[in-house]
């Protein structure tokens, strides 16, 4: 039977930038979520499609989305150049647990026991994901498209 690695040796073996840059992303993707939320509670029920993009855009929250969009973005850009999307995505997902905390505090939403499982579940997956090996580039180690005998990229 293999022995799983534990907590402690997941920090160590990943770099502490990519960590931050993780958190960061995290943190945008939640606050995104919840301006999101908080932009369309001002739409009617009754409204069609062309009626709530018009009450959408001309709040001025909506201008705020647009702008946590474009620090996404960036934050995507760092850690995609410095981790696997397949290392980094799904750590990523555990927006969807803060999201999740965030709208039961701010929106007043409820959780019931098929959501907690869920969320226990994206927490295992993350767990399992974050265990496993990944080719992240460290701040020495050359592009993957760097050729032999010419020198990589420059990395951020």
């Amino acid at each position: 039977m293999e022995h799983l690695p534990q907590a402690g040796n997941i920090i160590a073996k990943f770099p502490r930038m990519v960590w931050l840059i993780i958190t960061i992303t995290i943190a945008v993707e939640t606050v995104a979520q919840m301006v999101w939320k908080s932009v369309v509670l001002g739409v009617p029920e009754s409204a069609g499609f062309m009626e709530t993009v018009k009450t959408v855009t001309v709040q001025p929250t909506f201008y705020l989305l647009l702008s946590i969009f474009g620090v996404q973005f960036i934050f995507w850009i760092l850690l995609l150049a410095k981790a696997d999307l397949s290392y980094a995505r799904p750590i990523t997902a555990l927006s969807l647990v803060s999201v999740v905390a965030c709208s039961v505090m701010f929106f007043g939403e409820k959780v019931g026991v098929m959501r907690m499982v869920g969320i226990v579940m994206i927490m295992v997956g993350v767990w399992f994901i974050s265990n496993t090996d990944h080719n992240t580039r460290g701040p020495h180690m050359p592009s993957p498209r760097a050729t032999p005998g010419q020198p990589s990229e420059t990395m951020l």
